[in-house]
């Protein structure tokens, strides 16, 4: 019985773990620390509290005026690697922009809005280190809860690096996820709520997790914003998916 126990609890901290194999995101937490069962780093996704994740049922809002493709075209696709993630890259919808590790200028259409939110999540995300994921979310994250992810995201990498002996400043270890899908649940041309679902390796090195981000974009000042999740914290906006079934594959690379 009690060996039963243990296996369960090990069983559900290395689920939890993998969850937050993603940055966001979609990227790779190594660190967790658990208080009364459950993980307490705030910036990333989080199991419920009995320890299995949330299914990733619920709609999106729908924006007003929408027109959604179940399909995007991504015009001439290729990918980057970003802190052992591989983003998609389109010479049409961005990003046109890199610098110092960050991305800017995408296309003002589904497509832009999709890649947006890819390379936002991931450059949002501790993995990347302070001198990318600051001045990102300074620039590039809206909405009321925007202070509250940069103050979570910074705690996360304290605790993740003084874990990890890497020197501050410095990025924590590359991420091992990869961006397996994506669904728009509404587009217009000032708001996107879209689905990105990040595949990682399951417990063990056995199968795969699938984790759905519910994600809202924002267009401001020429550019797509990601809007910052509730408190700071993607454990509100993500959830287990147990298929890949309805979301639209990104183009092979």
């Amino acid at each position: 019985m009690i060996d039963d126990k243990k296996r369960r609890r090990s069983r559900r901290v290395i689920i939890t773990a993998v969850l937050v194999l993603v940055l966001l995101a979609a990227v790779t937490f190594t660190a967790l620390t658990w208080t009364s069962g459950r993980r307490d780093t705030a910036s990333a996704p989080s199991a419920a509290p009995d320890g299995a994740p949330p299914p990733a049922s619920s709609p999106a809002p729908a924006a007003s005026g929408s027109s959604i493709d179940g399909r995007v075209s991504f015009d001439g696709l290729t990918w980057v690697t970003v802190h052992g993630m591989a983003l998609p890259v389109s010479a049409r919808s961005g990003p046109t922009w890199h610098e110092g590790g960050r991305a800017e200028r995408f296309g003002h259409d589904q497509a832009g809005a999709l890649l947006a939110a890819a390379h936002l999540m991931v450059r949002c995300d501790a993995v990347v280190g302070p001198s990318v994921y600051q001045p990102t979310i300074r620039e590039q994250v809206v909405g009321v809860d925007a202070a509250a992810l940069a103050r979570a995201v910074d705690a996360d990498y304290d605790r993740r690096r003084l874990a990890a002996g890497i020197d501050d400043g410095q990025p924590l270890p590359d991420a091992h996820s990869e961006l397996a899908g994506y669904r728009i649940e509404s587009y217009d041309d000032t708001h996107a709520f879209l689905r990105l679902l990040i595949a990682s390796p399951g417990p063990d090195a056995q199968g795969t997790v699938l984790v759905d981000f519910r994600v809202e974009m924002r267009w401001a000042d020429g550019d797509w914003r990601l809007v910052a999740p509730p408190d700071g914290q993607w454990r509100h906006s993500a959830g287990q998916a147990t298929s890949r079934n309805g979301y639209t594959p990104f183009p092979r690379r």
